[in-house]
């Protein structure tokens, strides 16, 4: 990082109203990180696809059908 990473900088204005300057912003359904390297904080998206993925085998049960558990996780897990 260089000398003036952390320095504050004066606000953005775009058609007289201003952009504040925030940590995190999601953009398409992805929280993109503030940093010096691009990143992305793929925690929330995590937790909705085990939530709905728990939903499905919670309410199948013991299924010995692969493809169906894997259908249903595709369609309804990974949109997530």
């Amino acid at each position: 990082m260089g000398d003036r990473f952390d320095v504050p900088i004066l606000p953005l204005t775009v058609g007289g109203k201003t952009i504040r300057w925030v940590q995190n912003l999601k953009y398409l359904g992805v929280v993109i990180l503030a940093g010096n390297k691009f990143s992305v904080d793929l925690h929330g998206a995590k937790i909705g696809f085990f939530q709905s993925l728990n939903a499905i085998l919670g309410k199948i049960g013991d299924c010995n059908a692969v493809s169906l558990v894997l259908g249903l996780a595709a369609t309804n897990c990974v949109p997530i």
